[in-house]
Order: structure tokens, then sequence, then C-alpha cells
């Protein structure tokens, strides 16, 4: 059985790229680990709770929103056909998107 479901659950960002383009590091060691590797950030509450983690992400995130990170586009989906695009082995690209996807870091 196939539910059907909203074309804004087709297409997502794959936080660790962005976080790796914009801070120029790997995250490594978690999520706890990258949001108290940030200054001024610290993880709270219990690791692997879905409320938690949603919360410290969006530490992450607006941190990243804070020192001008543009989220533009999706890192991956899927394809008007259903085929994911996006995955390590690709570009990054969405498709028909004919362009590589734009950042904007403060001078």
């Amino acid at each position: 059985v196939r539910l059907p479901a909203a074309d804004y659950l087709s297409h997502w960002i794959n936080l660790k790229e962005e976080f790796r383009s914009h801070f120029r590091y790997e995250a490594h060691g978690g999520l706890q680990a990258v949001v108290n590797s940030l200054p001024g950030l610290r993880f709270e509450g219990r690791a692997h709770s879905a409320l938690v983690d949603a919360v410290n992400t969006a530490k992450v995130v607006a941190r990243m929103v804070e020192e001008g990170f543009r989220f533009v586009r999706p890192t991956r989906g899927l394809g008007p056909d259903g085929e994911p695009f996006g995955g390590r082995r690709q570009t990054g690209r969405s498709p028909g998107d004919g362009a590589a996807r734009k950042r904007h870091r403060p001078q």
C-alpha cells in the first residue's frame, strides 16, 4: 500500500553538507559534539530524543543563518520520476537546476 505524500516531503536539505560548506570543516562526533563545538552553544537534553535533537539541530541552523548562510535549494530528494538525487556520488543539484547551488557567506 502506497500512501500519497505532500510534494514538500520529496525534497530535503542534508545539513551535514551545508555545515561543511559554511564552517569549512567536517562535522564529527554526532549532534552533541557538533553543537558543543560552536562557540556559545551547548547541547541540552538527552541525545537521540526526537524533540531534543530537533531543538539542538535548530540551534545549528540558527547559527548558520545568523552568520549569513542562506538555505536556497534542497540538497537531496526525489525527482519527478521518483528517483533519488543529490546522493554522495552526485553533484547535489536539483533535477533540471542547471547551476550549482548558491551560497552566501558574509565578507
